[in-house]
């Protein structure tokens, strides 16, 4: 009896091959998974943007594809936006957003979806080397706050940053002010268009 149970049986061909499959096939998703869902906390610094910036540490943040936000901005040369969660967090936007020239950057879709008050005295932020305003809103209709931080300088460059978020001004002013004090301009004259 011994002998039938310690003797050397065939292999089966097809185990092998089939778990490495499922092996590689689970690999190939973890790593896509971490790609789409990977926090940001490095310095953004997009390609051909006047300013730098880094993202607050409060929440992890994923950058959104341009098609999830395009009705919120209006007019700005450039803008990019992130969605954030934290514990206390679960709905968090950020957009960052620059014009240079003369015209105003709108943020038509925010306004106009449905009906703000302003809850808060405008107050001063530093963005960067600029001194800017931070004007809070409150949407009556979905419980969200927003923060909206503007600043420009003497040669065309404005710089505004929207959050909206279910928590107080008052602790969003944290991650706001860490976000704009981290602005930082990389060139200074305009660039052709």
């Amino acid at each position: 009896m011994w002998t039938q149970y310690s003797r050397e049986k065939a292999a089966k061909p097809g185990a092998a091959l089939i778990a490495m499959i499922i092996a590689f096939g689970a690999t190939v998703g973890l790593a896509q998974w971490t790609i789409g869902h990977r926090s940001i906390q490095d310095v953004i610094s997009p390609p051909g943007w006047p300013i730098k910036f880094t993202l607050p540490k409060s929440h992890r943040w994923i950058e959104l594809p341009s098609r999830e936000y395009r009705g919120y901005i209006e007019d700005a040369d450039e803008s990019k936006a992130f969605r954030g969660r934290s514990e206390t967090d679960q709905r968090c936007m950020l957009i960052v957003a620059y014009a240079e020239g003369p015209q105003a950057i709108n943020p038509v879709g925010a306004l106009s979806r449905s009906v703000l008050i302003l809850t808060g005295v405008v107050e001063t932020i530093r963005m960067g080397p600029l001194k800017g305003t931070v004007t809070t809103f409150r949407d009556t209709h979905e419980g969200i706050t927003q923060l909206h931080a503007e600043a420009s300088n003497d040669k065309d460059l404005q710089i505004r940053v929207y959050l909206w978020s279910e928590q107080s001004s008052r602790r969003m002013m944290e991650p706001l002010t860490a976000l704009c004090e981290s602005i930082e301009l990389t060139r200074t004259e305009k660039s052709p268009k």
